[in-house]
């Protein structure tokens, strides 16, 4: 079964042209992945996905914070809570591909899709009426 793309959409838009961009970055890495599912993808590629992405992830993440803390923004702590639990799953993951365990891509797919979705619809988007005039 061929698996399918996320698309950028208005409702992703967080209002900060910065944040904007960095999270369409996020979402091409993703996507390269969702892509390469539809092929042959081993336990390597599943680690060098999770290695770029966690990477991108580390400087996205500060800079998100930065914003929120110059705009005063009120749940700025627990933000960063979940920007750690994102990271800690990334490297609990990157360590399950390199010993290569079976399925791996469907948990690593459920788990970018849901963060996709979860993250930035849901946790993101509270603070775009603070950065969004940054």
């Amino acid at each position: 079964m061929k698996i399918g793309t996320i698309k950028w959409d208005n409702d992703f838009s967080v209002g900060n042209t910065i944040v904007d961009q960095q999270h369409l970055r996020l979402l091409t890495i993703i996507n390269d992945f969702l892509e390469n599912l539809n092929q042959h993808l081993d336990s390597e590629a599943v680690s060098n996905t999770l290695t770029e992405i966690t990477e991108y992830a580390i400087m996205h993440f500060q800079e998100e914070e930065q914003l929120m803390k110059r705009s005063n923004y009120p749940e700025l702590n627990k933000h960063k809570k979940v920007h750690q639990k994102y990271m800690e799953k990334n490297v609990q993951l990157c360590f399950a591909a390199m010993t290569s365990v079976e399925e791996l891509h469907v948990v690593v797919k459920k788990h970018l899709f849901d963060w996709w979705y979860n993250h930035i619809l849901h946790t993101d988007i509270k603070y775009k009426s603070y950065v969004s005039m940054l």
